[in-house]
């Protein structure tokens, strides 16, 4: 690839008052061929991360709603226990807290 592929075109044509070459150099060719190649790969990754922050969106919308839940689960369980332990001790039953009591001795 020596400077020939630089050279301009010995054939030049009028075309409104402006000079231009008659036909394209292969460099030109080869420099328009990966620079629309770029652009379709960034076309590609624009649309694929447009489609990734959906998901990410869709995602982060139902961890909400499921914490959401489990906040409202967790509370409704402590009020429960909170019940059971009022209706134990109305009974006489002690609560095992701590776990089993260590008195087998």
């Amino acid at each position: 690839e020596g400077p020939s592929m630089f050279e301009r075109p010995a054939k030049v044509r009028r075309v409104s008052g402006s000079t231009s070459a008659a036909y394209t150099s292969p460099v030109v060719t080869e420099l328009q061929g990966r620079l629309q190649s770029t652009e379709d790969e960034l076309q590609t990754t624009r649309a694929e991360l447009l489609s990734t922050r959906e998901e990410l969106q869709t995602t982060k919308e139902e961890l909400a709603a499921t914490k959401k839940q489990l906040d409202d689960t967790r509370l409704g369980l402590l009020e429960l226990n909170a019940r059971f332990d009022s209706f134990s001790s109305l009974l006489g039953h002690p609560t095992m807290r701590a776990g089993p009591s260590q008195d087998s001795t």
